[in-house]
């Protein structure tokens, strides 16, 4: 029981983090230069705005859309593609990767059984080639790791 709630606990302040990085990302992104013309960066934030529409809610049945995750995916995949950017590129990647291991063990393998841990690890892996110094894809990639080693 007390090993569930340090679970709950670690995933709760991953969230934070990412929650955190994710705004400050989009804040970042677009700080000082108005409204964005760069199609990369438009795909990136909607992303963003999609994937915070609704708040996880980690206290009692999962009340995240699948729908929306998917549909923030295909965003920052689509970011990805239209971007030369390296650094946004990492931090799109970096974001799937992140999204989908969190679903993945909050919600439990069998709602997301297409997106397992192994994705999101092949995401944050590509994330940290593309930008060697992206701390928080490097982060959150050794907790994947370490948590799928219990999957094998």
């Amino acid at each position: 029981m007390k090993e569930f709630f340090s679970r709950k606990a670690m995933v709760n302040v991953i969230v934070f983090i990412v929650a955190l990085v994710m705004i400050g990302t989009g804040i970042g992104l677009n700080y000082g230069s108005g409204i964005s013309t760069r199609e990369d960066l438009k795909l990136y934030n909607q992303a963003i705005a999609i994937y915070n529409e609704q708040d996880y809610d980690t206290t009692s049945s999962p009340a995240y859309p699948l729908d929306n995750l998917l549909e923030a995916i295909t965003y920052f995949q689509n970011a990805v593609s239209a971007s030369s950017d390296d650094e946004l590129k990492s931090l799109a990647l970096y974001n799937i990767g992140t999204a989908i291991g969190r679903d993945f063990i909050v919600f439990s393998e069998t709602r997301s059984s297409e997106l397992g841990l192994a994705m999101a690890i092949a995401y944050l892996q590509e994330a940290i080639r593309l930008d060697p110094t992206n701390e928080d894809a490097k982060y959150n990639l050794e907790y994947l790791e370490y948590y799928y080693s219990f999957y094998e």
